[in-house]
């Protein structure tokens, strides 16, 4: 029987109960599931060489916003390769175009259906 290792899944949105439901719908889907709440959090969390299979990112949060986090991990040599879904309710053109030259996999409008989230997910994953 071979091992597998679970895919990391990293949230990173100010809203903690759409992090509550987040965490457990993909949780049930057998990955591994941490949320952080804070861009300050999470610039100290994706600096590393220990990174999450994949980042879903909120852009608009208190201090440090989401595309400042997007550029910082996108500057690490390690999170190059981590693919990033960028979500957001203030979807103008200018904010899509910027996540997407920032690195961005995705850019998701919230609100967003979790089974779409999941889809997008699972494809970035494998």
């Amino acid at each position: 029987m071979f091992w597998s290792k679970k895919k990391h899944i990293l949230l990173v949105d100010d809203d903690e109960s759409l992090l509550k439901s987040l965490e457990i719908y993909f949780g049930k889907q057998d990955y591994k599931v941490s949320s952080i709440s804070e861009g300050t959090e999470a610039l100290a969390s994706l600096s590393g060489t220990k990174l999450p299979d994949l980042v879903i990112l909120d852009v608009m949060m208190d201090g440090v916003n989401g595309l400042s986090v997007l550029t910082a991990l996108k500057k690490n040599v390690y999170g190059k390769a981590v693919p990033v879904i960028v979500t957001s309710a203030f979807q103008n053109p200018d904010m899509v175009r910027r996540s997407y030259e920032l690195g961005a996999a995705l850019f998701m409008p919230k609100p967003f259906k979790v089974e779409r989230l999941a889809f997008e997910a699972k494809r970035l994953l494998h």
